[in-house]
């Protein structure tokens, strides 16, 4: 396993939005464990769980259903599969040893949400011009040390396994140790009545030496993983997403998540200390910005899904929902498996943050991506989350 490189945060925001330079998915609450989301309206919801129940097995501390599957030997031999009864509980994600496996991670397919130009054009006004098509541009290897904050999920949904991508966040709750992760809300739930994915695990810098050319020919773990398997054990969406998005672009605006994850085993070193850094995030960023940099592991054709790519541009306005706040939209060719990917700018200030993530891109050819603009209602979300976690 590649030791852990010490670098900064801010190293770390350099490297993301320099190497592209140069080379070239509603306020959020948290639903007890053991009970559905709350009630709540679409501007005060609760789209998250912290994963602590009152019953069931406990895992670092949290505690969570009884009945679900410890050990590889479980899952052949449980009802864990049947989605229809227990997905649509609050999110529990206990790890099972053995589960990920190459040829289990080989069989891994793209997660993404697909807009139609004729769902595009109800946006109306607020919708602007399609962007100029963006190659997007492979990230030159070995990849640097502060390209670590980036990495790839992988989850289990109700049509089975599936990648997305996402990106190593501060935590104020703990300075200098956090343990989350950024992504977008399709990559840890389904949506509108599907409830919440499992399984879902981050892998830091995946594939940082180019070992595996082909997500078919997976190779062994220290080539794909160089700082291990990172399980979530806690997990938060925007009410709007958890409970009216689809994946033909309602509620993308919303499309956002926020998860916690757990040491590997062997280690008590949490994840930012473990990659050398993590991504400040920028609430409430201006639509007009002079370039936005999104990354991604894109694994839908032509792409492969074992690179680490990116696009550069300028962002423009997309909505499918004139009432919501439109989307941030560039010119790229990534695919699915992009989805939930870290979009970065430089603020007034010269630091470089995240301001958004890979949501949706068109049903046709892949020409543009879209990510949601984290506005008051995802600050409000992360704070609740980084609250409860802490507590």
């Amino acid at each position: 396993m590649r030791s852990a490189l010490r670098v900064s945060g801010a190293v770390a925001a350099a490297t993301v939005l320099t190497l592209g330079a140069a080379a070239c998915g509603s306020s959020g609450g948290h639903a007890k464990a053991d009970a559905a989301p709350s009630k709540q309206s679409a501007d005060s919801g609760s789209g998250g769980s912290s994963g602590k129940g009152k019953t069931g097995l406990s895992l670092d501390g949290i505690k969570l259903p009884a009945k679900l599957p410890a050990n590889i030997q479980d899952v052949k031999s449980s009802d864990w599969k049947n989605w229809k009864n227990w997905a649509k509980q609050s999110f529990a994600n206990k790890r099972i040893e053995g589960f990920w496996t190459p040829k289990r991670m080989a069989q891994a397919k793209e997660n993404s949400l697909k807009l139609s130009s004729k769902d595009a054009a109800v946006g109306g006004s607020q919708t602007t011009a399609a962007p100029p098509p963006v190659g997007a541009k492979k990230a030159p290897r070995p990849y640097t040390a502060g390209s670590a904050v980036l990495g790839k999920i992988y989850g289990e949904g109700p049509e089975g396994e599936f990648v997305c991508s996402g990106t190593v966040v501060e935590d104020p709750a703990h300075p200098g140790k956090s343990n989350l992760v950024w992504t977008a809300g399709h990559c840890t739930s389904g949506g509108a009545g599907k409830g919440w994915y499992h399984n879902i695990m981050f892998v830091p810098d995946y594939n940082n030496g180019g070992k595996a050319t082909d997500q078919t020919r997976l190779t062994n773990d220290k080539d794909l993983a160089p700082y291990g398997y990172w399980w979530a054990n806690a997990a938060t969406t925007s009410n709007q997403w958890f409970t009216q998005g689809d994946e033909h672009g309602g509620q993308t605006q919303y499309d956002y998540s926020l998860f916690q994850v757990v040491p590997p085993k062997g280690t008590t070193k949490s994840l930012q200390e473990t990659v050398g850094g993590a991504m400040s995030i920028w609430f409430n960023a201006p639509h007009k910005i002079s370039k936005i940099t999104a990354w991604g592991y894109p694994a839908a054709p032509p792409y492969t899904g074992v690179d680490l790519y990116h696009c550069d541009g300028a962002p423009g306005d997309l909505s499918a929902d004139p009432s919501a706040p439109a989307d941030y939209r560039i010119g790229c060719s990534m695919t699915g498996g992009s989805s939930g990917g870290g979009w970065f700018a430089k603020k007034p200030n010269g630091s470089v943050a995240l301001v958004s993530n890979t949501s949706i891109g068109p049903a046709d050819a892949p020409v543009w991506l879209a990510g949601p603009r984290l506005d008051g209602a995802a600050q409000n979300m992360f704070q609740q989350f980084d609250s409860r976690i802490a507590g």
